[in-house]
């Protein structure tokens, strides 16, 4: 008898012990609780014109708060009030250099300054899903609703420009894409996955440039710390839709790269509390100059491109 309940108990062990432990993944931020987010993006580009190389450096460092307005059980949506509380922006060449630093508004005659610091604190609302998918974004005009207040001066054409270019990296399609890089991280089918346990995820970024993303995501392990995730994705412009106006020139990329991403998540909340996400891009660029036809030039491109990020739960 002694004999039969002992390998029982073997066998019970055995069995529990190779049951894995799961872990839900979506989100589950509180009402009425703020979070935050910093990004630190460095990209570097570059591409030979006409034999001449040119190497470019972007850099960007975003500060952002998200408060939950409402956390809709019933239909897993979260409605976030959401503002920018620093901006800043740098691009460097060997012709060229722009700095943009909310920062330094009123310190410096910079008019980029003064524009970026015209973009902070004006709230606007994302509608997510608990998977980190954004449904829609309104009121995300009043971030350039008084964006020339402090140089009054400037042309209409140029302010055109100006607000055209910034909506490539601060309007509803461009937020979309990269908010979502960085929340739709969890499977869409699943609520509870196991260590090990791997799945994909799409992403359409909408920007300056149209990328489309495909990530294979994997759950490396989770503690009290938090939760591990670690993702290798392949991104490529989308097909005929990757076209961008610049100055007399329509331009056209054909890019196709490598992704690879590493988040921390807090094991309750799961809001983000650290992430890396790595690029590595090459391909070709297509121009058409109206004064010699349809995509008369074409050079190669590459970049490389590193952001982090940190979070922190108010």
């Amino acid at each position: 008898m002694k004999t039969n309940l002992l390998i029982i108990f073997i066998f019970s062990f055995l069995f529990t012990s190779c049951i894995k432990e799961k872990t839900a993944l979506n989100f589950n931020m509180q009402q009425g609780k703020t979070y935050g987010l910093e990004m630190v993006t460095v990209q570097n580009i570059t591409q030979t014109i006409m034999n001449t190389e040119q190497k470019i450096k972007n850099e960007m460092n975003v500060n952002m708060k998200f408060k939950v307005i409402q956390k809709d059980t019933i239909n897993k949506f979260y409605d976030l009030e959401v503002w920018y509380e620093k901006i800043k922006m740098s691009i460097n060449s060997d012709n060229f250099n722009i700095d943009m630093d909310s920062e330094q508004a009123g310190k410096t005659d910079n008019i980029f300054a003064n524009m970026m610091n015209e973009m902070l604190n004006k709230p606007f609302h994302i509608y997510m899903t608990e998977k980190g998918k954004i449904d829609s974004i309104s009121n995300i005009d009043t971030l350039f609703s008084t964006l020339f207040n402090s140089i009054p001066d400037i042309g209409q054409d140029s302010k055109d420009n100006i607000l055209q270019s910034l909506l490539q990296n601060f309007g509803s399609e461009a937020f979309t894409g990269s908010f979502e890089s960085l929340t739709a991280l969890f499977p869409e089918k699943e609520d509870e996955i196991q260590v090990g346990k791997k799945w994909e995820n799409t992403i359409v970024s909408n920007a300056m440039l149209n990328f489309e993303t495909k990530t294979q995501w994997k759950l490396d392990k989770f503690n009290n710390d938090g939760i591990y995730l670690t993702g290798k994705a392949e991104i490529k412009t989308l097909e005929g839709d990757s076209t961008m106006a610049e100055s007399m020139y329509n331009t056209r990329y054909e890019l196709n790269g490598t992704q690879t991403s590493s988040f921390v998540l807090n094991p309750v909340s799961k809001w983000i509390k650290e992430g890396t996400v790595s690029q590595q891009v090459k391909g070709k660029v297509f121009a058409n100059n109206p004064m010699f036809g349809k995509e008369s030039v074409e050079w190669p491109m590459t970049f490389t491109t590193e952001t982090v990020y940190k979070g922190i739960e108010y």
